[in-house]
């Protein structure tokens, strides 16, 4: 039970960590639409 409790944990921050990715891809990417913007 233990084990399959970990594992459960481990899957979940990995979800966690790749939406993290995601939205730091999705922030850099406004941030260079928002500044091209501005620049021009």
């Amino acid at each position: 039970y233990l084990c399959m409790q970990q594992q459960g944990m481990s899957q979940l921050i990995d979800t966690i960590n790749t939406d993290m990715e995601s939205l730091k891809v999705i922030k850099d990417g406004m941030a260079d639409l928002i500044t091209g913007h501005s620049v021009s």
